[in-house]
């Protein structure tokens, strides 16, 4: 394609047009950003405190979905959960809980999902609520404050509890995403994307099912080789491209990337 001088500077004085236009728009977001934030729905309320957002570094390699119940509550499905009287000692129950896909080996041999209960997480609830406490044991400190449960004291024997039929939807890489995982620090919050959905709906026990595990056994494992490169590619997202990432997570180099082509 060829042009001339005169049209290359008609190209460039309508993109300096565009951005003379945008501009404005530009610093009142900053200058929005600077005041003091106003909630988009209670303008009566006041904020307590006021934090930067960033992306979370130290959690964007994990993997994060959303689950939505599409059809009832996981409270009333689970006979375990409803055994629970306490709201706040089932809702610490539920974050506790898991599910698991599988195939019941029934006519349609679709998968489906199972909701796991933990056991001594529920045997936890249940003595808290005897005692009328309205928190489990490992989720508060010495001085009564909320603590994030690690991820060891998830392991253990959970009880297979009721399942679902479900649907994956992935996320659209060229959609901005519409919700975000936030984790709350001292001094910010860092952020998450989500990616996908995970829709369940009641399911039923059909003819030719096999019968349901009796319990299911959850273990930390460390990550193999392929975990690691995926996880060190997902962190890349955030940083300039540097072999000593992928050394870092426990690859030799960048082993499995295509060389970068020189010029």
């Amino acid at each position: 394609m060829q042009y001339d001088e005169h049209m290359s500077s008609t190209c460039e004085g309508s993109t300096l047009q565009r951005l003379l236009l945008v501009l404005p728009y530009v610093q009142g977001t900053f200058t929005a950003a600077a005041g003091v934030p106003r909630h988009p729905t209670k303008p009566q309320l006041k904020p307590r405190i006021n934090l930067p957002i960033f992306p979370d570094f130290a959690s964007w390699e994990d993997k994060y979905v959303t689950v939505n119940f599409e059809e009832g509550d996981p409270a009333q499905d689970s006979r375990t959960l409803a055994q629970v009287k306490d709201p706040q000692l089932r809702h610490s129950l539920i974050s506790r809980c898991m599910i698991k896909s599988y195939k019941p080996g029934g006519a349609t041999d679709e998968p489906a999902m199972g909701f796991l209960v933990p056991r001594e997480a529920a045997a936890a609830a249940a003595a808290a609520a005897a005692s009328g406490k309205h928190s489990m044991p490992d989720e508060v400190d010495a001085e009564g404050r909320c603590i994030e449960v690690p991820v060891e004291a998830l392991e253990g024997d959970y009880m297979w509890d009721c399942e679902y039929s479900f649907e994956l939807a992935s996320k659209d890489p060229s959609k901005p995403p519409d919700v975000l995982l936030l984790k709350v620090h001292d001094d910010h919050v860092g952020y998450c994307q989500f990616d996908g959905q995970v829709k369940l709906k009641k399911r039923k026990r059909q003819a030719g099912d096999e019968p349901r595990p009796e319990k299911a056994v959850i273990m930390y494992r460390d990550f193999i080789e392929g975990e690691l490169l995926e996880r060190a590619g997902r962190q890349a997202e955030l940083e300039p491209y540097d072999p000593a990432n992928f050394e870092d997570a426990g690859l030799n180099g960048a082993e499995g990337l295509d060389d970068e082509e020189e010029y």
